[in-house]
């Protein structure tokens, strides 16, 4: 009766550990992270995304994404995303013609207030997809994610 016992506890044991192995290997079934996936875009309004989701996005930016940043040129020299473009919020009414209409637009400022006001800008002025960075590059810098600095 003991090794009866014995033998099904290690093959229970067994079994545990094949499940554990293979639920595990699930992780690297190749599946791209929520991050890097395209968002749906609710077109015509403002739509808020995570840093991780811009990360994502910009990460993987096949040319689909405009990168705007509203912050003043003095916060921009200190460390921008890359590739993104300034135009401070307090000019962005007068500049709408350097902002394209055919790409989503990623806004950021510094903790996504100013970037809230722009991205609001930007919907009332016809821009159809339109993504505001909550967090903006604070949280963005928190999260280790890379800066230029000029």
């Amino acid at each position: 009766m003991k090794n009866k016992l014995a033998l099904l506890l290690s093959v229970f044991i067994l079994a545990c550990m094949i499940f554990s192995v293979v639920g595990s290997m699930a992780g690297c079934s190749g599946k791209v992270p929520d991050s890097a996936q395209k968002p749906d875009i609710e077109e015509g309004k403002v739509n808020n995304i995570s840093v991780d989701e811009a990360y994502g996005l910009i990460s993987n930016n096949d040319g689909s994404y405009f990168i705007l940043d509203v912050r003043s040129q003095e916060e921009y020299k200190e460390g921008h995303i890359k590739d993104s473009v300034l135009i401070p919020v307090n000019e962005l009414e007068s500049r709408l013609g350097e902002v394209p209409k055919d790409k989503a637009i990623i806004v950021y400022c510094r903790s996504g207030n100013r970037s809230t006001t722009a991205s609001n800008t930007l919907v009332d002025n016809g821009f159809k997809a339109v993504l505001n960075v909550e967090g903006g590059i604070t949280e963005w810098i928190s999260k280790g994610y890379p800066v230029v600095k000029d």
